[in-house]
């Protein structure tokens, strides 16, 4: 074990010794660099994590002719170092050992970048925050084995799709604001998981980052109705637990939701906040609250729906179908639906977000009812022949979205 560490030591002061080289050479030496340190690592230390960063590296050197910014390498470099320490040499795989690789990454890649003397250190603060989330995530989701390309690979990217926004009218909020914002997305996510097991850890990551797009893109009120619908979810899956795992019908391991779950459920109106951060259009609202109230209703209908004793039909031809069945409906499910879709537009009333409009209410209620119907539709036909239970949730909600706000276009 101590020559482990002997050795995961040394790799790791190679890989700071390249950090301090990198911005002090041309691309070309770069690119030789890494390629140099894969073939070493590769075939004459046998170190395959570290192989696979240093390919990965030489890859992220050439799109640097592409536009990829230099120093989101380096962030992603830094961010691999501590996640792979934690989770990898130390294999500490919990709540609180990711929560202090999220601190200690932020804590030193941020003043790292510093040195370099970049401007609008905000906004690569928000960069590496964002970065270091999804690089947990993807950790969570891949063996430790595959570090070296799954955790710098999916932080880069993130950090580069939202460089490209910050090259936009978007201006990144301050430091303390990010930082407050990441303290209570993880409180939230932490209280989420002890709480009876509401979330599996790939879920509590996910929807840290969902939170924080929400809160930095949009604002707390948005993001207390996307709140509203993941206290619904959590609530209503417990709804007749019993009874429902008596059928077989129940939510695995629970009802505890993961990655799939939340990002099935929340990916779409993610990128609504987002745009309407980037674009300041109220569209986005009125696709927001349809997204959300899609989710919502259709979680309802589901978990309810269920238990209703009288007939469930199946939504394509109304034939008798057993409960639990992809594509079956009940009155109490369409009824409850109709419940959860109204509680998301009340949540936005409530919160005075400007959606007092008749227009608006007509669009997210029954645009958000259409959505639900929808997914039953793809549950009855596409699910478990093409679609999985997450890419159906996704499709529906983004479904909901969009006709909430065409119905709004509609009306005089």
């Amino acid at each position: 074990m101590e020559r482990r560490y002997k050795k995961e030591l040394a790799s790791t002061l190679y890989v700071v010794l390249l950090l301090a080289l990198i911005p002090r050479v041309t691309v070309t030496i770069e690119i030789f660099l890494f390629l140099l340190s894969f073939f070493i690592f590769r075939y004459l230390l046998e170190e395959r994590v570290y192989s696979q960063i240093f390919a990965i590296m030489a890859i992220f050197s050439l799109l640097t002719l592409f536009g990829l910014p230099e120093y989101l390498i380096l962030l992603s470099l830094i961010i691999f170092l501590i996640i792979h320490w934690i989770r990898g040499v130390m294999e500490k795989s919990s709540i609180s050992a990711d929560m202090a690789a999220i601190s200690l990454s932020i804590l030193i890649s941020v003043p790292f970048i510093g040195l370099y003397g970049l401007q609008r250190m905000e906004f690569v603060f928000l960069l590496s925050v964002i970065g270091t989330i999804v690089g947990i995530l993807f950790s969570t989701l891949s063996p430790p084995k595959d570090y070296g390309w799954t955790i710098p690979t999916t932080s880069c990217f993130a950090m580069w799709l939202f460089h490209s926004f910050g090259e936009s009218s978007y201006f990144s909020p301050l430091p303390e604001y990010v930082l407050f914002v990441l303290v209570l997305m993880m409180l939230i996510g932490y209280l989420s998981n002890k709480a009876k097991g509401l979330m599996d850890i790939t879920g509590v990551h996910s929807s840290i980052l969902i939170g924080l797009l929400v809160m930095i893109f949009s604002g707390w009120k948005w993001f207390l109705v996307l709140l509203s619908f993941f206290i619904l979810g959590g609530l209503f899956t417990r709804y007749k637990y019993d009874y429902k795992a008596s059928l077989g019908i129940a939510e695995k391991r629970g009802g505890a939701r993961d990655y799939s779950n939340t990002f099935g459920n929340g990916l779409s109106s993610t990128v609504c906040a987002i745009g309407y951060g980037i674009c300041n259009n109220p569209i986005f609202l009125i696709a927001f609250l349809g997204c959300v109230a899609t989710a919502a209703g259709d979680t309802m209908a589901s978990e309810i729906g269920e238990t209703y004793k009288g007939r469930n039909v199946l939504i394509t031809n109304f034939k008798r179908v057993p409960p639990g069945t992809n594509g079956g409906i009940t009155i109490l499910g369409e009824l409850s639906a109709l419940l959860g879709v109204f509680i998301i537009y009340l949540t936005g009333f409530s919160l005075n977000l400007p959606v007092r409009e008749f227009s608006v209410l007509f669009g997210v209620i029954l645009g958000g009812f259409i959505g639900v119907n929808f997914d039953s539709l793809l549950g009855a036909t596409l699910e478990g022949k093409y679609l999985n239970n997450s890419l159906v949730n996704l499709l529906s909600t983004s479904f909901g979205g969009l006709i909430s706000v065409l119905l709004y276009f509609h009306l005089p």
